[in-house]
């Protein structure tokens, strides 16, 4: 059914329809089965999803990658951009609440944590993340920064967006920003081995630390596989400490999604000339805004002397394993905010 509305599709609303519909069904779907294969030692059940959903998430994305490219802009119709969002809606809030920030959370994992989450009022809005979508700049913008002077620094290959000549790509730094903002930032580790709530939580609490998906993820898909669920019911039972410790509204935002495909099913490398960039990298490069190149480009929001330039769909500009993030996908640019409500009870915060 996915493939004949893909065929269909004429708009970047009708594109990004089809994967927030269908995201569970299709993209939850084939990490379940990918899991339940390994668990019971059966690889042809898994080879059989792996090419099914390769199959759906390359046309998906292939259609996507044109339309996409001929916008003059980023935007993706049907989501919300990211830091205006998150401005709006939570940091200039008003009332008790809490936020995790997650690193790499795909948009059908936050309905796997919805799911987990059974008691509460939960939501979930699609947001688009910045570009490129990886860790420094995807967590940089989901900061409040509007107002603020935003440049880029690079080290080697890599790229460091600064706030107010703060190197943010330095985690140390981003906590710094949201101190100085006025967020009470804690570790996720520390709040999850806390057996009563600190008795100084702030009003707006922070949790940040939550990595472990992304890291699983690069060093091997077959261990994301393995312990994503893990991972879901970890960050779920965070969410339901924080209700118990008195949050009655606690968020849950990321920099980024990814992709997870078989490696037989990559479309060949696109040749990009590491002369004619700034940084090159699998699934992404920066090159000056006045080179004329044969690739997709969008301006960088971070330097307009810069420009972003992708390969088509999921192909890569360098090889690259089954997991990856950086590119112009919809799995990659479409990312969740969720955020969970329990009614105020006027009891105190449990202490167990």
């Amino acid at each position: 059914e996915a493939m004949d509305r893909i065929g269909k599709g004429q708009t970047i609303s009708d594109l990004a329809a089809i994967y927030l519909e269908c995201c569970t069904q299709l993209d939850g779907s084939h990490l379940r089965i990918r899991y339940v294969a390994m668990e019971k030692e059966l690889p042809i059940a898994g080879m059989v999803a792996d090419r099914v959903y390769g199959d759906y998430l390359n046309a998906l994305n292939r259609r996507f990658f044109e339309l996409f490219t001929e916008q003059e802009t980023a935007e993706i119709a049907g989501t919300h951009e990211v830091t205006p969002y998150l401005e709006r809606e939570v940091w200039q809030a008003k009332g008790k609440r809490a936020v995790i920030l997650v690193d790499g959370l795909r948009f059908d994992c936050a309905h796997e944590i919805k799911e987990a989450l059974s008691g509460s009022d939960v939501k979930i809005k699609p947001l688009r993340a910045g570009l490129p979508p990886i860790t420094p700049i995807g967590m940089t913008a989901l900061m409040p920064i509007s107002g603020c002077e935003l440049g880029f620094v690079q080290h080697g290959n890599s790229l460091h967006p600064t706030v107010n000549g703060k190197d943010m790509g330095v985690r140390q730094n981003r906590i710094a920003h949201m101190k100085a903002f006025g967020a009470d930032c804690r570790e996720i580790g520390e709040l999850e081995n806390a057996s009563h709530p600190p008795v100084d939580l702030g009003e707006l609490l922070v949790v940040f630390g939550h990595e472990e998906l992304d890291h699983m993820g690069h060093e091997s898909a077959e261990a994301l596989v393995r312990h994503l669920y893990i991972e879901i019911e970890r960050l779920a039972r965070m969410v339901r400490k924080l209700h118990r410790w008195g949050y009655p509204e606690v968020h849950m935002v990321t920099d980024h999604g990814f992709i997870l495909i078989d490696e037989k099913q990559l479309p060949p490398e696109v040749p990009c000339d590491k002369a004619w960039c700034h940084v090159l990298k699998e699934r992404f490069a920066l090159v000056p805004v006045e080179a004329d190149l044969p690739l997709k480009t969008f301006p960088f929001e971070w330097d307009p002397s810069i420009k972003v330039a992708f390969p088509p769909g999921l192909a890569f500009f360098k090889a690259e394993k089954s997991f990856s993030h950086g590119g112009a996908t919809l799995q990659e640019l479409v990312i969740p905010h969720l955020v969970s409500r329990i009614q105020k009870t006027g009891k105190k915060p449990a202490t167990m």
